[in-house]
């Protein structure tokens, strides 16, 4: 209830920042000819300094979690399942670490191409299925430490 006043306000703005994320995600294909890829990918993306793209999607991302927590806690008949899949995985933090680690290692001997970003999207996404089902489950519990 920290930001209650500007709950309004964020739910305009938090999906007008995933639409300038999207955009930005677009434009940053190597087949996008009006776009000056090195300026604008180190004027968005580099490490140092902290860039605005970062700044940006990390924003988003805590607007994401807080909207979500907030509709958890205020209303009753939303699904659970979000809530217990970060419930399990945190209470599996170290497991579900090491387990993506490994997943993350055999997932970088691919060596992608740019031409295949839908791949490299789709990575995470199996790659946190596959922790939650194998957390859920307590697979190989006996040899990977918690």
């Amino acid at each position: 209830t920290i930001l209650a006043r500007y709950r309004t306000l964020l739910r305009w703005v938090l999906p007008i920042a995933c639409a300038i994320v999207c955009v930005g995600v677009v434009i940053q294909t190597p087949h996008f000819q009006f776009y000056n890829h090195e300026a604008w990918d180190a004027f968005l993306w580099n490490r140092h300094p902290l860039r605005i793209g970062r700044v940006l999607y990390f924003m988003l991302s805590v607007s994401a979690f807080y909207l979500m927590a907030q509709a958890y806690i205020n209303r009753s008949k939303l699904p659970r399942f979000p809530i217990e899949m970060l419930s399990i995985l945190g209470r599996n933090s170290l497991y579900a670490f090491l387990v993506h680690i490994g997943i993350a290692f055999f997932a970088g001997m691919a060596q992608l191409k740019p031409e295949q970003w839908l791949i490299a999207e789709l990575i995470p996404i199996c790659t946190l299925t596959i922790v939650y089902v194998m957390a859920k489950n307590q697979v190989a519990r006996r040899w990977i430490p918690n």
